[in-house]
């Protein structure tokens, strides 16, 4: 964040939306942030954007994980898949990322909307039920380290991810 608005990192100040999403308010550019295992994830935008990114790892009763928190239909998902694991974390950091952006956290209910089987780009959040309560938001799976899954969320489809892997040295050295 530092490099791309030319502001020292110490210089940031950090402020809270009413829903507890921070923000930088000396700055229109938006940000969310994730990190699993080695690797930390961060995305920058015009607009409210969510990213997740979590390490490949069991989930003992995974399956019943999904059938009560995941929509009908990403449940089936999960339940048909030849690889289970990786279908759920498929859907997973693409929920969390939605979730993220909308600034709502786990507070939204997960069966809500439906997400993509795929999203090598933007595609639309499908809400489920009356009245639905997330429209015009779009994810995109990114690419990322083997043994982890990552998506990016924002509304609209007008946008693409442009990745920048960093070594954790230069994270640590404010580069």
């Amino acid at each position: 964040m530092s490099r791309h608005l030319g502001v020292e990192p110490q210089a940031f100040r950090f402020d809270l939306r009413e829903n507890g999403k921070p923000f930088l308010p000396q700055s229109d550019i938006h940000f969310n942030v994730s990190h699993s295992g080695e690797v930390v994830a961060i995305a920058l935008a015009a607009n409210e954007v969510g990213i997740d990114i979590e390490a490949k790892h069991h989930i003992p009763e995974m399956a019943a994980i999904a059938a009560r928190f995941f929509s009908k239909n990403e449940a089936e998902r999960v339940r048909a898949a030849t690889d289970p694991t990786d279908e759920f974390f498929r859907i997973w950091t693409m929920k969390e990322a939605v979730v993220k952006a909308a600034g709502q956290g786990l507070g939204l209910p997960l069966d809500c909307f439906t997400v993509p089987s795929s999203a090598p780009a933007p595609r639309p959040v499908i809400p489920v039920g009356e009245p639905p309560i997330m429209t015009n938001w779009f994810v995109v799976q990114i690419e990322v380290p083997d043994g982890y899954y990552g998506a990016v969320a924002m509304r609209g489809s007008d946008w693409r991810v442009v990745a920048r892997w960093l070594p954790a040295r230069n994270l640590a050295a404010g580069k």
